[in-house]
């Protein structure tokens, strides 16, 4: 069987690899079409040889006597950091997880906001109230059930409805409702 013989299916196949690189995605390897020498730097990598090199520029006259040593340290430095994790993750993307979590409320989050304590609110309860004395020979007492809708307050009366206006006369007569 051909490629010109073969089913659509066949020939719109994707392989996909989901290896580390894929799991950390932030990385910085190809600049265009430059590869980067010894690439690809993850955030780590990059921050450090940002401050390393602002460093070692400013403070060239208190190390200049030592030599090369400052710098080989530097570039050791960034290399260290290249396949570095604290707990399966980049070092810089840990301390950003470990500050989250330091300033985030005590109650948690939800839907991107603080979360709140619900209101508290009425629930209906009951409370049997039960002689618990034995009494005199005859029939057992009957425990009375007290619940949440008998310690309410009566409801208010209903106030008397105002009069209808005359549009509301003139649609009652059209539908047939008696006023």
């Amino acid at each position: 069987m051909t490629a010109a013989t073969a089913p659509a299916a066949a020939q719109d196949r994707v392989a996909r690899s989901y290896t580390r690189a894929r799991r950390m995605p932030w990385v910085l390897g190809k600049i265009g079409d430059v590869t980067l020498w010894l690439g690809p730097y993850n955030a780590a990598q990059l921050i450090v040889a940002a401050v390393g090199a602002f460093v070692l520029i400013k403070t060239f006259s208190w190390w200049s006597f030592l030599g090369p040593l400052p710098v080989i340290g530097w570039v050791a430095a960034i290399w260290v950091l290249r396949g570095s994790t604290i707990a399966g993750r980049q070092p810089l993307y840990a301390v950003l997880g470990w500050l989250m979590f330091a300033v985030q409320p005590a109650t948690g989050r939800l839907a991107g906001r603080a979360a709140k304590a619900a209101r508290p609110h009425v629930v209906g309860v009951g409370c049997l109230i039960q002689e618990t004395v034995p009494s005199a020979p005859g029939p057992e007492p009957v425990p009375s059930l007290v619940t949440a809708a008998a310690l309410r307050p009566a409801p208010r009366p209903a106030m008397a409805r105002p009069a209808p206006t005359a549009l509301q006369q003139l649609l009652n007569a059209r539908q047939g409702v008696g006023a």
